[in-house]
């Protein structure tokens, strides 16, 4: 008489795959991995975290300029002879892109909070690469034509200060709770391969 195997039975993880899924289009569970993040990933996850800074900058410029936006269509009108409200779609978009941004960085700390290894998906790094690229664009753009306006932005961060003081503080909180937990993983691999390396 034959005796079958009964078959192994995996929980499903459904956070994780999701998790994984939108960040790295990794859906299946053979997919994912514990492995340290590879230098090459790393190298984008410090590229996500420039670019979360650069939109971050930019919206806050663009949404406390609000004021001066005629002034910004007419000198555009000037240049292209005809007239549009460009201050909305450029709100929109940038709106839209710090979001996208702040989404896959969200998903890249979860990452490594939960000790998986990250791999950025390549159409994520192509939208990336986009956005970083219009983002410096747009910036340079506005500091050689609208310069005057930077000075709006640095009267407008000494009147914020505090409160983003108090975020900052709550951000570095939180990300302290990731880096505790790194050391805590990494501290548990050393003694197990010393364990491994040296039985009793």
């Amino acid at each position: 008489m034959v005796r079958h195997q009964p078959l192994q039975y995996y929980e499903p993880q459904l956070c994780l795959s999701c998790l994984t899924g939108i960040y790295g289009c990794r859906w299946k569970r053979y997919q994912r991995s514990h492995d340290d993040t590879t230098p090459w990933e790393r190298l984008w996850f410090l590229l996500l975290v420039c670019t979360f800074s650069l939109t971050l900058t930019w919206l806050y410029f663009w949404w406390e300029v609000h004021n001066d936006y005629d002034e910004f269509n007419w000198y555009l009108y000037n240049r292209m002879g005809y007239w549009s409200d460009w201050s909305v779609p450029i709100l929109v978009t940038t709106a839209a892109a710090f979001t996208y941004i702040a989404g896959l960085l969200v998903l890249a700390l979860c990452h490594i909070a939960v000790g998986q290894q990250m791999n950025l998906y390549w159409m994520h790094k192509m939208v990336l690469v986009v956005i970083l690229a219009f983002t410096v664009v747009a910036m340079s753009a506005v500091a050689q034509l609208w310069e005057d306006e930077w000075e709006v932005l640095l009267i407008s961060l000494q009147g914020t200060a505090p409160f983003l003081h108090i975020g900052a503080l709550v951000a570095i909180t939180a990300l302290s709770w990731i880096v505790a937990g790194q050391f805590a993983r990494a501290e548990r691999s050393c003694e197990y391969s010393l364990k491994r390396a040296h039985p009793s």
